[in-house]
């Protein structure tokens, strides 16, 4: 089964709620089977991908590739962060952006508490 977990990305002035798909972990042999049809490679499962593919909610756009959003500084330090932390991560937790560079000491909160 592939695992999606939401997640609100924070940055200066910014909230986007995001959706993340881990592809490979745990995939079922039809899963597998899609993914290598949609170019992701073959037995995915079997190999711990680290394919994580992020939505950003608000306008459906999309990438496996953190890198993919060069010019977007918010999306590509959550999707890398996200890349590197999934299994650690739950289900509404707050990706703070300018935590996770040092720019602030503190993690933001979630905006639903603001």
């Amino acid at each position: 089964m592939l695992q999606t977990k939401l997640f609100e990305v924070r940055d200066r002035a910014t909230c986007i709620p995001i959706m993340a798909t881990k592809l490979g972990s745990e995939a079922t042999d039809q899963e597998d089977y899609l993914l290598h049809r949609g170019g992701y490679g073959n037995n995915l499962s079997r190999e711990n991908s680290d394919y994580v593919i992020v939505t950003r909610l608000e306008d459906c756009e999309s990438s496996y590739n953190a890198y993919k959003w060069c010019n977007d500084r918010t999306m590509l330090e959550a999707h890398r962060y996200i890349n590197n932390h999934f299994d650690d991560l739950n289900t509404g937790d707050v990706v703070d952006v300018e935590f996770i560079l040092g720019e602030t000491s503190t993690p933001k909160i979630s905006d639903r508490f603001n």
